[in-house]
């Protein structure tokens, strides 16, 4: 499909189509992950990066980078949430108009994400939508940790479920940050589907999915006015959720939400609904 895959532990740019792209996509992989591995999936014996090879075409005019790291302590991630905006300001640098900015993230590499947001900087300004693949939430009254997602994130990372726990409230602070904006924030999530009622009943999120006849609704939380995201549930491992190696099934239904994500006018098909605070709003959809 493409070239071959660079494992670097940097900002690489993939799909860059014009001088001033209308818009910045950014895939911060997952920590542990080399290069573009994250986001390959292996079909009839090629490697395809979506990214680069679907998203390409699929968002025109859009620069399309990823971001690959390596942690050895939590601590790290506040490094990389300060070198990551330094890096992509350097590409941004020679842009006539500085274009909107989605950040898509997977796993435990939320909280770079959220760090990135919590900074004063002028990427941070720029970020008109957000993106998350199984990444690690606390439920929207911090009642219960999601102890199922976190300990198969934990396991997957080799590190304790209690720290993956206590880092997962960095990613509610994430919400009251971005309300700070001046501007609307969107943001999908697309979580594991294992099977049964864990996903919903750990996030206490409403699962509301229609992929391959599935359907997940939980009637208790959807029915509260306030405290309701809504969540696109995916099936997949925790490590495939984001490999995607075909046009068709799951990759259409990602498609679809990043395409929106651009700064589409919001046109409220599937369920809505608004976390608002501050001077911005925050709007959770599933397609």
């Amino acid at each position: 499909m493409g070239g071959a895959i660079q494992y670097e532990y940097d900002l690489e740019v993939l799909v860059d189509p014009v001088k001033n792209a209308d818009l910045d996509i950014v895939f911060i992989s997952a920590t542990r992950t080399k290069g573009l591995q994250n986001w390959t999936a292996t079909a009839d014996g090629n490697d395809v990066v979506w990214p680069r090879d679907f998203l390409g075409t699929d968002i025109p005019r859009a620069r399309i980078s990823s971001y690959a790291y390596h942690i050895s302590d939590w601590k790290e991630y506040d490094e990389h949430a300060k070198d990551l905006p330094v890096k992509l300001a350097e590409l941004r640098a020679g842009d006539t108009q500085p274009a909107p900015i989605v950040l898509v993230a997977h796993s435990v590499s939320g909280l770079v994400t959220a760090k990135v947001m919590s900074e004063e900087t002028n990427i941070a300004q720029h970020v008109q939508g957000l993106a998350f693949f199984a990444t690690p939430f606390q439920d929207p009254d911090g009642d219960a940790p999601v102890s199922t997602l976190n300990a198969i994130i934990a396991k997957r990372c080799g590190y304790s479920d209690d720290k993956t726990t206590r880092e997962a409230y960095v990613l509610q602070d994430l919400f009251e940050n971005v309300s700070r904006q001046n501007t609307a924030i969107d943001v999908a999530v697309f979580t594991e589907f294992f099977g049964d009622t864990a996903v919903r009943n750990n996030l206490s999120l409403p699962v509301v999915s229609q992929v391959d006849n599935l359907q997940l609704v939980d009637d208790d939380i959807v029915g509260k006015p306030k405290e309701k995201y809504s969540v696109q549930s995916l099936p997949g491992e925790h490590d495939d959720i984001c490999k995607f190696g075909s046009r068709k099934g799951v990759y259409g239904v990602v498609r679809r939400a990043l395409q929106r994500l651009r700064g589409n006018p919001f046109n409220n098909r599937g369920t809505v609904t608004y976390w608002s605070g501050g001077a911005g709003t925050i709007n959770f959809y599933q397609d």
